[in-house]
């Protein structure tokens, strides 16, 4: 028996589950990064995984009710500016 009376093992295993589910979506994430790498080129990847910021603004504002400085706007509409901006050099 352990001093601390979290129930042995079993303790454990019940507080260990709770990482589990965050330590596979980062397996998961970072496998998905590898295969980005091999079928986009290194511009593309960085512009897409831009995306991730521009979602954040979205729901921080949206979602979650929350303003955004001007300058966080602005920042997020040159991020989407050079996203689509990318598009166009694929001639």
């Amino acid at each position: 028996s352990t001093s601390s009376g979290d129930g042995g093992l079993l303790g454990v295993w019940q507080r260990s589950l709770v990482y589990s589910l965050p330590a596979v979506l980062y397996v998961v994430h970072n496998n998905l990064i590898f295969v980005a790498h091999v079928y986009l080129s290194a511009p593309m990847y960085q512009l897409l995984s831009n995306l991730k910021i521009i979602a954040a603004g979205v729901i921080f504002r949206f979602i979650l009710r929350r303003q955004l400085l001007v300058i966080q706007w602005m920042a997020l509409l040159q991020l989407a500016a050079g996203l689509a901006c990318s598009g166009f050099d694929d001639s």
